[in-house]
């Protein structure tokens, strides 16, 4: 039950950040906070958000099944493939990516996590 709430609220953060609506951004960062999710499964879910998004916004012909997303989420976050160009969603790929390696590697501190990733990914 309480994963599930977690991925809710990384998709909700994952909407809120892709429509740039900061006043969501913020609860939902308060949620996210309280939470004491692992700072590393957070970065995984939130990437995998992301890179579901991108596949969904550079296949020419993208099905759920094409793409082995599940229906459901498929049809989510089909509707929030816009908020981004392919430049963007790139980019908060990289960020993504980058902020793994650089805290599994002891770079970053999982304390900044979360404002880190949000400050980087409005920027865009």
């Amino acid at each position: 039950f309480f994963d599930d709430i977690i991925e809710v609220s990384i998709f909700a953060l994952t909407t809120a950040v892709q429509r740039k609506d900061s006043i969501s951004v913020g609860n939902i960062y308060k949620t996210i906070q309280s939470s004491n999710i692992n700072p590393i499964a957070f970065n995984n879910i939130l990437y995998g958000s992301f890179k579901d998004i991108a596949a969904i916004k550079l296949s020419p012909v993208a099905t759920a099944q094409s793409l082995g997303i599940d229906p459901k989420k498929f049809n989510a976050l089909k509707h929030y493939v816009g908020y981004f160009d392919k430049d963007q969603m790139l980019k908060i790929l990289d960020i993504l990516s980058s902020t793994d390696y650089k805290i599994k590697t002891g770079q970053m501190p999982t304390t900044i996590l979360l404002d880190y990733l949000i400050t980087n990914i409005l920027a865009i």
